[in-house]
């Protein structure tokens, strides 16, 4: 997979000096999934010096959707076979709305040690969705940087870690993942 690898866009992304070229640049430009993994494994080699790696993951599921106690008790109690009402519903709800209503958030942070600057790359998997997209140009991940005079990068990151990324004026980027190349 990574034999077809090329960071070449992404590193000229990193050295961008202002934020009007880095949102001109980003216009045209498509990250693809292989490029980005190439990427990620590259910084965490530390072959990005002088930028270091962090990153963040939270699965969100909605409490209404965990199964209860009874929920799975109801499961077992139906046993092999077919399907009976109340386990009809239980399964309804574990998995027709958890598949929508749940978020899997990524968060991909490139970083120098003084934190003058930094990248973050971040999506939930609403955003890669190729079909019925909210951006109109499809599947896409978000960018925020150093560039933003109003964002400190410890503040940022103490967001991330909470999930909070309503960050004003973000950059979309183009996203192509493997599956759709």
């Amino acid at each position: 997979m990574l034999d077809h690898a090329d960071i070449e866009g992404l590193v000229r992304l990193l050295n961008i000096d202002s934020k009007s070229d880095l949102e001109k640049y980003c216009r045209a430009f498509v990250v693809r999934e292989v490029d980005f993994v190439a990427l990620i494994i590259e910084a965490r080699a530390g072959g990005l010096s002088p930028y270091l790696y962090a990153c963040r993951f939270i699965d969100n599921v909605p409490p209404d959707l965990r199964p209860t106690d009874q929920d799975l008790a109801e499961l077992s109690r139906n046993g092999i076979g077919p399907l009976q009402d109340e386990t009809r519903k239980v399964l309804f709800k574990t998995f027709q709305r958890l598949f929508k209503e749940r978020r899997q958030f990524a968060a991909h942070l490139f970083y120098t040690p003084d934190c003058c600057y930094w990248y973050l790359f971040y999506s939930d998997q609403r955003d890669e969705d190729t079909v019925d997209n909210h951006w109109q140009h499809g599947s896409h991940i978000h960018l925020i940087s150093s560039h933003w005079p109003n964002l400190r990068l410890e503040e940022v990151w103490r967001r991330v870690k909470t999930g909070d990324t309503n960050f004003q004026n973000k950059i979309h980027l183009r996203f192509l993942s493997d599956d759709h190349q």
